[in-house]
C-alpha cells in the first residue's frame, strides 16, 4: 500500500471566493504538511485492500484485486474482470503467478524500491512550497481547502521543476494533524522538454487523489484518477489513463512472511 503513491508524485512531475492576496502562512502549512508526508513515506507497508482499477494496465477492463503490502513485496490476486469472476483456470494461474512471487521474495529489493521512491518524493516535493502560491478557498468535508498556481517569481533549477510552472489546482489538509485529504490539479499549458526533443505534455492533463484516515491513525489515498497525454524521447508514449478505487483498507501485523501475505490475498 503506498502511503503517498508514486501516481501522486507522477502527476506532481507533470502536471468560489478566495483571498485577495496570498498568505505566506499558508505556504508554511503546506511545507508542513509535505514534511509529515515524507515522514509517514518512510514508515514501513503493512496493509490489505481490495482495488478496482481501470487503466492502461487492465487494457481499460474493470479489474478487481485482492492486494497485500508489505515487507517484502506487494502481492495481487486478480478476482474479477469486468465484474465476471475468474474461472477455475483462471484463478490456477493466479495461483501460480503468487507462488513464483513468494519464491522470489526480496526484502532487499522492496527497500531499494522505497529508497528510490523516497529520493523521487524528496525531488518532486522538496520545493512545491516555493514554486506555488496558495489561497485559502474555505472548508470542505472538515478539511482546510486550498487553490494554488503558479509563482510567477519562482525560477526552476531543474526540468522537473519546470513542470510546475504549468500545474494549479486545489489541495485540501486536515488540520491539526497537518495531512493531505485530497490534492487534485490540471495542466494550463503544454510543456516541452529541450524543445520536445526529450519529451511533451499535453495541455489538459488532470489527476485528483483523494486520502483517507484509518482507524489507526494513518492516512492512504483511497482514490487516484490520472488521465495524461504525453510522449517522451520522442517516440515513447507516457499517456496514462488510469482510475483506481481502494476499499477495505486495513492494517496487518509486522512482519508477515511472503507466504502468509499471499495466502492472504484469497478471497
Amino acid at each position: 500500500m503506498m502511503k503517498i503513491s508514486s501516481t501522486l508524485l507522477f502527476c506532481l512531475l507533470l502536471m468560489c471566493e478566495v483571498s485577495s492576496a496570498q498568505d505566506k502562512s499558508l505556504n508554511q502549512l503546506v511545507a508542513k504538511v509535505l514534511e509529515n508526508e515524507r515522514s509517514a513515506h518512510n514508515l514501513p507497508d503493512h496493509f490489505a485492500y481490495t482495488s478496482r482499477e481501470v487503466s492502461n494496465r487492465t487494457g481499460h477492463h474493470v479489474w478487481i484485486e485482492h492486494v497485500v503490502d508489505v515487507e517484502s513485496g506487494e502481492y495481487r490476486r486478480l478476482v474479477s474482470i469486468d465484474g465476471r469472476p475468474l474461472s477455475t483456470q483462471e484463478q490456477q494461474t493466479q495461483d501460480r503467478r503468487l507462488a513464483k512471487a513468494v519464491a522470489h521474495a526480496d526484502f532487499a529489493r522492496k527497500q531499494r524500491e522505497n529508497q528510490k521512491a523516497r529520493a523521487e518524493w524528496d525531488a518532486t516535493m522538496k520545493r512545491m512550497p516555493q514554486a506555488f502560491r496558495f489561497f485559502k478557498i474555505g472548508m470542505q468535508n472538515g478539511c482546510t481547502k486550498l487553490r494554488f498556481e503558479p509563482d510567477p517569481q519562482f525560477s526552476p533549477q531543474n526540468y522537473r521543476e519546470r513542470f510546475y510552472h504549468v500545474l494549479e489546482g486545489t489541495v485540501s489538509i486536515k488540520e491539526p494533524e497537518d495531512r493531505f485529504c485530497a490534492i487534485e490539479g490540471q495542466s494550463s499549458e503544454p510543456i516541452e522538454v529541450i524543445f520536445g526533443l526529450l519529451g511533451k505534455v499535453q495541455k489538459g492533463g488532470h489527476f485528483r487523489i483523494v486520502r483517507t484516515r484509518l482507524p489507526d491513525g494513518s492516512w492512504h489515498s483511497t482514490l487516484m484518477q490520472v488521465h495524461l497525454n504525453g510522449r517522451a524521447m520522442l517516440v515513447a508514449d507516457i499517456s496514462q489513463d488510469v482510475e483506481v478505487v481502494l476499499t477495505d483498507v486495513h492494517e496487518l501485523p509486522e512482519h508477515l512472511s511472503a507466504a502468509d501475505a499471499a495466502l492472504l490475498t484469497k478471497p
